[in-house]
């Protein structure tokens, strides 16, 4: 076992994934560390072939803290025990370790928890031609993509040599964050924004490394919304996108996804990620509006088992959810 690894050698065990990991990429822990928490990266040999995983380590309350090993490690059930036995090992306060499995782990001492990364998600092949995937997407977004091209709708991709880079960052951000408070899900602060886009090269193709890719859409001079999105190992991943109130009859979110799609296809990626979506279709869930947009795209559902905990100390994660259960009921009742 290493936790000292060059970055190609680390990424080198997930690209080989049918779709690798971008949260186990060297990067995205790079990342977590100049965020100021502790990454620690394992690699088991075994019988079949080489285990990894990265885990972050949080703080909570006081000295305690928990391990939290992003979708997915690449480990065998059998493998799990040991990784919570180091996580144990390199810090003894950790209450527990959270975990994100690529397969139902069964074990008696795993406790499924709120889900961190979705799911379910939507993945679109990318092996047909532009044509063959405009075909087969609902005629509806088909329309639309079209229709933000008649409108004038412009989508730029921003790269750090580009004079306006600053400016359309922060205008991106704003727009990230203003959709998840109309839309109240979690938002992240601008700090964290600003570290994620000063972390990862923009726009490179290396499927080796994680890269982001920052569009935005442009309609009369203004920017009406942006996505960001990761490559790795050939899978793009939209991971974050905003939109401003205004000037939604310009499909500007059409108009960005599509150039997402055709772009991830030139770089040689097999496959556009839409990074979440409704695991049923019961309109009342609160995800059935971007759900409905994102399958207007085309793409096949797929269902991950979930966010789990392997609990270390036992009073003391009774104690951290009950203040977490206090902390969201409060939350609820200000927003009230």
């Amino acid at each position: 076992m290493t936790e000292h690894i060059k970055p190609e050698e680390w990424n080198a065990f997930f690209v080989q994934q049918e779709h690798p990991p971008f949260l186990q990429s060297h990067e995205w822990g790079v990342f977590q560390e100049k965020r100021g928490f502790r990454i620690m990266r394992k690699i088991y040999g075994t019988a079949s072939g080489n285990a990894a995983v990265q885990a972050i380590r949080y703080p909570l309350i006081g000295k305690y803290g928990y391990w939290y090993a992003p979708y997915y490690p690449l480990l065998a059930s059998e493998e799990y025990q040991q990784f919570f036995n180091d996580c144990s090992h390199a810090d003894p306060q950790s209450i527990f370790v959270r975990f994100e499995p690529k397969k139902t782990l069964e074990q008696a001492s795993i406790l499924r928890t709120k889900e961190l990364t979705p799911s379910t998600t939507l993945l679109l092949s990318l092996s047909p031609d532009i044509s063959t995937l405009l075909n087969q997407m609902h005629p509806k977004t088909r329309y639309n993509i079209g229709l933000a091209s008649r409108k004038g709708v412009v989508v730029q991709r921003a790269l750090p040599h580009d004079a306006s880079y600053q400016d359309w960052c922060q205008q991106a951000i704003k727009l990230f964050r203003s959709t998840g408070e109309r839309q109240s899900y979690r938002v992240q602060t601008e700090d964290y924004y600003r570290l994620l886009f000063s972390s990862f090269v923009h726009g490179e193709s290396d499927h080796m490394h994680a890269s982001i890719h920052l569009y935005c859409a442009w309609y009369s001079d203004t920017m009406i919304g942006a996505i960001l999105v990761v490559t790795f190992g050939g899978v793009a991943t939209y991971l974050y996108g905003g939109s401003a109130s205004e000037y939604r009859e310009a499909m500007g979110a059409y108009a960005l996804q599509w150039t997402g799609i055709q772009d991830a296809q030139s770089m040689g990626c097999h496959a556009y990620d839409f990074w979440g979506i409704a695991d049923t279709d019961d309109s009342s869930h609160p995800w059935s509006g971007i759900t409905r947009f994102k399958k207007g795209f085309g793409g096949i559902a797929v269902s991950r088992p979930g966010t789990f905990d392997s609990v270390t100390k036992p009073l003391q994660y009774r104690l951290y959810n009950i203040l977490r259960r206090v902390r969201r009921t409060l939350g609820g009742a200000q927003k009230r």
